[in-house]
């Protein structure tokens, strides 16, 4: 194999990697549309704002089922939520332990902006995508598959 490309690709990779940060492009286009304050949310956060969007009034379970994230970091994170004013709980009628979640006015509209930025994405991952050919798409496909794989292994 080409060591070069391999170290390249890879390098390139934890590049890719980093940019998951506090201040990275997309976090600041989402806060400069948006009317409260979002300095500190996580990109789980945002993952979580928009499945409770797509869910209202759903439980923790649900939300871990769809998330394949462990039911006390869905804990904290809603609860970080809650705080900040994105998400209202309620309790439930027949079990005063179960907990459903729904968005608030703020936490509807950081939905709709976060779902504008992943369309915009979408469109221009469709874009680059399409100077491959079918072949090409299919072994990057494979290898983002594997990548992702790998993040969701244990070392």
């Amino acid at each position: 194999m080409d060591e070069q490309i391999i170290k390249e690709i890879t390098q390139n990779y934890y590049r890719i990697l980093d940019l998951d940060s506090s201040d990275d492009k997309e976090k600041v286009w989402m806060a400069r549309r948006f009317s409260g304050n979002i300095s500190g949310l996580t990109t789980l956060c945002y993952h979580m704002i928009d499945l409770i969007w797509r869910h209202p009034g759903t439980n923790g379970k649900t939300i871990c089922e769809h998330s394949d994230v462990l039911q006390g970091t869905v804990s904290k994170v809603i609860s970080r939520l809650i705080r900040v004013g994105l998400v209202t709980v309620q309790t439930g009628e027949k079990d005063r332990r179960d907990r459903y979640y729904s968005l608030t006015a703020l936490g509807e509209e950081l939905a709709q902006i976060h779902a504008a930025m992943h369309q915009l994405k979408d469109k221009k991952i469709e874009a680059i995508l399409t100077q491959f050919n079918a072949a090409e798409r299919d072994t990057i496909a494979a290898f983002v598959k594997k990548m992702l794989e790998l993040e969701q292994s244990a070392l």
